[in-house]
């Protein structure tokens, strides 16, 4: 089973300190792991939001933008290894410009008919209460792109129809816009569940990242007066003492600077297998076997996969692929790695391998490689 499985990678902070340099220092740590094509960071500051994007990794965005001067203590980072559209790439904005979004995964697993009818009929609930999408100015509603066009004959791109609809229930509550913003994401992926996970900041909800996962990671460390988050830990500063903890799958978060909760360990209508000592030793194996102590490195992208999961796929109620590919590979993956890194077994190839020679035919950009000692 090739791993071709990831897409973005993902890091974010609450705390004391200004986020935006840790927030780029983290993801220069694991960028290359599966981004460094289209980069973006969003901050909160005294009830205003802040955001920088760039197409590039980030020395482009700090090159382009003032990634690094936005102010604020709690925000979030993203960066992914392809499309070709500058309204395609991170932070993704609701309407008034008061929450970012970014996701990392894919619905290749549930995208089927009935999933992007369903796609179409949010949109166009999207259109009906004025709202439009602002990727569908650049991409063009031919080929694989009409699956996500809306009564407007726009585009909607597949974020922006978790960003509006969530934005939209806060800006309509009067009471608890934190509760809001929750019940909203969780009934965004129960409509719509895909192998991603989401990560927000609202302008209106300060120092506090707000997170949903079907079978994507994503690890936290908990530190004195701060708590970090990425896709994989490995991105987690070195100098900085703490709990990490790997979220389970099917399961809605919040992280402040005092640590995280979760508030739904489940979705409804949706089942996935937890990732288990069992798997990590498989995989683990699996490493071992193909980059063993001498050999070959290998990117994410260039790796077998063990299939030892039980589950069939992740179960969704109304949408099924036959064969099932919504499985928690990257989190089993990611979780081994760091295990391996932390036990001085684990590191990086000097070497890189390009994406057009693996994934991205049209990417200029590189993925790290990994090697065992």
């Amino acid at each position: 089973m090739k791993a071709l499985f990831v897409i973005c990678v993902i890091a974010g902070y609450s705390g004391e300190k200004r986020v935006a340099p840790i927030l780029i220092e983290m993801l220069k740590k694991i960028e290359y792991f599966d981004g460094g094509y289209a980069t973006g960071i969003a901050t909160i500051h005294e009830g205003k939001l802040y955001y920088a994007k760039a197409k590039g990794d980030a020395d482009m965005l700090l090159k382009m933008t003032d990634a690094l001067d936005l102010p604020g203590t709690t925000g979030i980072i993203h960066s992914r290894p392809g499309f070709d559209f500058f309204s395609t790439t991170p932070p993704f904005l609701d309407r008034d410009e008061r929450l970012a979004l970014v996701t990392n995964g894919t619905s290749v697993g549930t995208s089927t008919k009935e999933f992007y009818e369903e796609q179409r009929r949010v949109a166009d609930e999207l259109c009906d209460a004025g709202v439009h999408s602002r990727c569908g100015a650049d991409i063009k509603p031919e080929g694989f792109y009409e699956k996500f066009m809306a009564k407007d004959g726009k585009i909607f791109w597949a974020p922006e129809l978790r960003a509006y609809p969530i934005g939209l229930a806060v800006a309509n509550e009067k009471g608890d816009k934190s509760a809001a913003l929750v019940r909203a994401l969780k009934a965004s992926y129960e409509r719509l569940p895909a192998d991603q996970v989401s990560v927000m900041i609202h302008a209106d909800i300060p120092d506090i990242i707000t997170l949903c996962t079907v079978t994507r990671p994503m690890s936290v460390l908990e530190a004195d007066g701060a708590t970090y988050i990425a896709s994989c830990a490995l991105a987690f500063p070195e100098n900085v003492e703490g709990k990490v903890t790997h979220l389970p799958q099917c399961s809605l978060a919040q992280i402040t600077p005092n640590g995280f909760s979760v508030l739904f360990d489940h979705l409804d209508g949706v089942r996935c297998e937890p990732v288990t000592e069992e798997i990590i030793a498989a995989f683990t194996a699996s490493l071992e076997k193909q980059i063993g102590k001498g050999g070959k490195p290998l990117s994410v992208y260039e790796l077998e996969l063990p299939n030892v999961w039980h589950e069939p796929m992740v179960d969704c109620d109304r949408f099924r692929v036959e064969g099932g590919k919504l499985k928690p590979n990257l989190p089993a993956f990611y979780q081994t790695v760091y295990r391996l890194y932390k036990e001085g077994r684990l590191s990086f190839a000097t070497d890189r391998i390009y994406a057009r020679d693996v994934v991205w035919p049209s990417v200029d950009c590189y993925f790290t490689k990994f090697s065992l000692n």
